[in-house]
């Protein structure tokens, strides 16, 4: 490609990337991102198809949007990309089939009393209120349908050290059930 048609691809994909930004520009932001985009079209290999050449570009051009105009803000960024990505409207979403949506509702406050109970009668430790408040937590959010990694996530401890826990709160249980003649 000669410098004409690199500044041809290169302007192409800069209006490209305007029309996706959907803001207003100043010429001076276009000259920055044509800038942009002939250096990624220069920096490209040789022999692409131009179609290659204008995505690199317009590519360059939306990072350069990101970056250099938006500060890469995570607030800047979602304002951003809702903007390129647009939310489907209303009207179109009112035509898909409605999806189920489970509630995670967890234990109910009566069990979480009677695991309170359970987990008393079990430990050696009478006085291990912080301990049994996170038994009960781990009992809770497994009712809830979370796993071993969402439930590290919200109790914010190590996943393996949430599989140690489920380990300890099953003993405890199956010896609360073996002591009072609970069948399992």
């Amino acid at each position: 490609m000669n410098d004409a048609e690199i500044d041809r691809v290169a302007r192409m994909s800069v209006k490209s990337a305007v029309l996706r930004a959907r803001h207003e520009f100043c010429e001076q932001d276009f000259e920055d991102m044509l800038q942009e985009a002939k250096i990624a079209i220069y920096q490209s290999p040789i022999g692409k198809p131009e179609s290659y050449y204008f995505v690199a570009g317009r590519t360059k051009a939306l990072n350069w949007v990101i970056w250099w105009k938006y500060g890469a803000t995570r607030d800047k960024l979602i304002g951003l990309f809702d903007s390129i990505y647009p939310i489907e409207p209303i009207d179109n979403l009112e035509k898909c089939q409605p999806s189920i949506v489970r509630q995670r509702s967890g234990l109910r406050k009566e069990k979480k009393q009677e695991l309170s109970e359970i987990f008393k009668s079990t430990r050696k430790k009478k006085n291990a209120s912080k301990s049994i408040e996170r038994d009960i937590s781990i009992c809770n959010y497994l009712c809830s349908e979370y796993n071993n990694l969402g439930i590290s996530n919200e109790l914010s401890i190590n996943i393996h050290t949430v599989s140690r826990f489920r380990e300890l709160i099953r003993k405890r249980l199956i010896k609360y059930c073996d002591e009072n003649n609970i069948q399992i």
